[in-house]
């Protein structure tokens, strides 16, 4: 969670560690984007997360409420553990 909701640049020593959903909230809500956010959500995830496995990803668009439900599946490797979290992933101005 905490490697999804922050930006590029946010944590001092580490510029590169993040990701920048934030701008793409902004884009226009169709299937493009949902592709984009998905995408950058499992790039983030397999970089920055060498302790997970089979990471999946569900991204619902919820238009009427300016936001997306993300629904994260993915395996803990060590004690072998499968892990569901869901996020709402909103614009805020």
């Amino acid at each position: 969670r905490n490697l999804l909701l922050t930006n590029f640049h946010e944590r001092p020593f580490r510029p590169n560690l993040g990701s920048n959903l934030s701008n793409i909230l902004f884009e226009p809500a169709d299937i493009i984007t949902i592709i984009c956010l998905k995408q950058s959500i499992l790039e983030v995830l397999r970089k920055n997360e060498p302790r997970i496995d089979s990471i999946s990803a569900e991204i619902i668009d919820d238009s009427d409420r300016n936001r997306y439900h993300v629904n994260l599946g993915f395996r803990v490797i060590s004690p072998n553990l499968e892990v569901d979290i869901t996020l709402f992933l909103s614009r805020l101005r």
